[in-house]
């Protein structure tokens, strides 16, 4: 369901506020026993790890409850959804990657130094390492699989619409920039939409990067968005510049 409702985690108290993004008003704050990191959607609920007391919580929405606290020690950093009652959780200072499947850690994969974001597609859970610069790919039940390298500093992974894992920060760090995110979301085949950027762009020149185009209506709104952004010339790699 829509809820029309964006997640934030806050301090001092800390909390996860819900923001009606229709009118940008705080309509409840959920609160928690320590810091938030990574948040990630799964169906009409929020996963929520808190980092410095080990443990995910499951924030349902709109009501804010809460309907799931798992223990997982050892840092929880990054998180992921993992079909409709899955977690895959990064436990960045025990080197380990964590499945939790109602309510309950379910199996562990070890051998991170020390995991960061992480990435779900149908064949399987991608995870990055902040130490090693690398990716691992795991089976949905965390069986370790191939690893590659990720290019330089990696931290973070997001599966597109197509299956595809893009690994945030190596572009930016080897261009020398900074790092910002077109949020795209797919109402069909051929129709997708797009959401304000993440990220500073105001005064920037943008290089733009899709994994792959098809009618051009996705990154045609990206480079406006940019633009009303005040961000300077977007350009786009696949495209000549004069």
């Amino acid at each position: 369901p829509v809820t029309h409702l964006a997640a934030v985690g806050v301090r001092d108290p800390f909390g996860l506020a819900l923001v009606d993004t229709r009118t940008g008003k705080v309509v409840r704050t959920v609160p928690l026993p320590g810091h938030v990191r990574h948040l990630a959607v799964r169906g009409s609920q929020v996963l929520v790890p808190v980092e410095d007391v080990g443990r995910l919580l499951v924030v349902d929405l709109p009501s804010g409850r809460v309907t799931e606290d798992v223990a997982s020690p050892g840092y929880p950093h990054g998180v992921s959804a993992v079909g409709s009652d899955g977690a895959v959780v990064g436990n960045e200072r025990v080197a380990k990657v964590s499945l939790i499947r109602s309510g309950a850690v379910v199996a562990t994969a070890t051998g991170f130094p020390q995991p960061g974001g992480s990435a779900v597609t149908t064949d399987g859970i991608y995870v990055v390492d902040v130490s090693s610069w690398r990716i691992t790919k795991l089976s949905r039940d965390l069986k370790v699989g191939p690893t590659a390298a990720a290019g330089k500093g990696p931290t973070h992974a997001v599966a597109d619409s197509r299956g595809n894992v893009n690994v945030a920060e190596s572009f930016a760090n080897l261009l020398g920039g900074d790092l910002a995110i077109i949020n795209k979301r797919r109402l069909s085949g051929s129709t997708v939409t797009t959401g304000n950027p993440i990220g500073d762009v105001k005064g920037k020149t943008v290089l733009r990067h899709a994994d792959m185009i098809s009618t051009a209506d996705p990154t045609s709104q990206a480079a406006k968005l940019v633009l009303d952004n005040a961000a300077k010339p977007c350009i786009d790699p696949r495209t000549p510049v004069a």
